[in-house]
């Protein structure tokens, strides 16, 4: 996946996506800039919102490879997706 999103997106944009997914993913409650910046170890959030508000997203084409890496790690005929917009689980 990491590859397609550095073709869709640029290398620095890549670098950037994979810290603010591993960031969004990570079991914390707060999951904003500062704490963002904290993981990747930053001292400051600025250069994780520069990032996100100077990087030409390539959005059909990151929407595309995340759907296609989550059908090839949940691909499962038997399989049910339920899915909570709530935020909470």
């Amino acid at each position: 996946m990491a590859i397609s999103v550095i073709t869709t997106c640029g290398n620095s944009a890549a670098v950037a996506g994979a810290d603010i997914c591993a960031g969004l993913s990570a079991p914390w409650a707060a999951k904003n800039g500062w704490a963002l910046a904290e993981m990747t170890g930053d001292l400051t959030p600025d250069g994780m919102r520069k990032s996100m508000n100077t990087t030409a997203w390539n959005i059909d084409g990151v929407r595309n490879d995340v759907c296609a890496y989550a059908v090839e790690q949940l691909d499962d005929l038997d399989g049910v997706s339920i899915v909570c917009e709530t935020g909470s689980s």
